[in-house]
């Protein structure tokens, strides 16, 4: 595995800091290195035409937007979530909306927050609900996640509700057949609709 500064990043809490120069530190934990991802305004990578309604009703839509940005690390992704003031629980939606844009990995699963994930087969599932690995004696290792990412925003709509953007950050590249993409939010009963991602299209995208 490499060790460049330039090539990895740990996190800390819930934010992404570049590794400090010279020896290893003595942080409290080990966490798994993940791969920069690169600035999509000045390197956008491979864009792929995606987008999928994945559910609406009850004053809430939520959609997966395009493009689907492809680098030789992993892909880079966008779930919208379009809240109207209708809704109910509006408030408690819009809190837990709001501080998601803010949020790297959620260690602690629960029913209480939003769940994405990627399945890549052969029981390789990639969620935003992780714990945390424990401390550990040996040497990290690149780790198959899937995170929130930098660029996540928000703005408000004209008609008082708001309209939120998680990017996602997932890796390695996905095997090339079919991955589905699910959102699931239990406790206010969002089951959406799962999307489909062509992993061919995909892993193609970085060969051609």
């Amino acid at each position: 595995m490499a060790d460049s500064n330039e090539d990895f990043v740990r996190f800390y809490g819930d934010g992404p800091r570049r590794m400090p120069p010279g020896p290893k530190d003595d942080s409290p934990r080990i966490v798994p290195y993940i791969p920069v991802l690169p600035d999509i305004q000045s390197d956008p990578g491979v864009e792929l035409p995606v987008a999928a309604a994945l559910f609406e009703g009850n004053g809430l839509a939520v959609s997966l937007v395009s493009p689907l940005h492809v680098y030789p690390s992993g892909l880079y992704l966008w779930i919208q979530w379009d809240l109207q003031r209708s809704a109910a629980n509006f408030d408690a939606i819009q809190s837990v909306l709001h501080d998601l844009t803010k949020a790297r990995r959620i260690e602690t699963p629960t029913e209480q927050l939003p769940t994405i994930e990627i399945d890549y087969g052969n029981d390789r599932v990639l969620s935003t609900q992780r714990r945390r690995p424990e401390p550990e004696d040996r040497p990290p290792t690149v780790d198959t996640a899937l995170l929130f990412y930098k660029n996540a925003g928000w703005m408000k709509n004209d008609n008082g509700g708001y309209q939120y953007r998680s990017p996602l950050w997932a890796w390695p590249l996905p095997p090339p057949h079919a991955l589905t993409l699910t959102v699931d939010w239990p406790t206010i009963g969002l089951h959406c609709t799962p999307a489909r991602l062509d992993g061919a299209n995909i892993v193609s995208a970085m060969t051609e």
